[in-house]
Formats: structure tokens, C-alpha cells, sequence
């Protein structure tokens, strides 16, 4: 318990697509995530996020 990853709202305000700091995982909103599944991209893995701490 007490690990992960945490990304503040305010540093990807501005942003639909973000990455952690030397990592290779891209991430997305969830208004993105929808979008791409409405459209039917096959291609893509969506994992789902833990909590999310407001």
C-alpha cells in the first residue's frame, strides 16, 4: 500500500496524451480513451487506473 504512480491534474490540464518521466508508458484521458474505442481502433490496450484521488 502507499505506492504508485501519482500525476497531478495541473500538470496535464493542457494535455489529451501525457508520459510519465522516463518511462515508456503513454497515457491518455478518458474523454481520448473513448473517442479511440467510438472510432474502433483495434490496435491499442487500454489498462484501467486505480484511484484516483481528487
Amino acid at each position: 500500500m502507499g505506492m504508485g504512480l501519482f500525476i497531478s491534474e495541473n500538470d496535464i490540464v493542457d494535455f489529451d496524451f501525457f508520459r510519465p518521466d522516463n518511462t515508456p508508458i503513454l497515457l491518455c484521458k478518458e474523454h481520448v480513451k473513448y473517442e479511440l474505442e467510438q472510432i474502433g481502433y483495434e490496435n491499442l490496450i487500454f489498462l484501467e487506473v486505480g484511484e484516483t484521488i481528487l
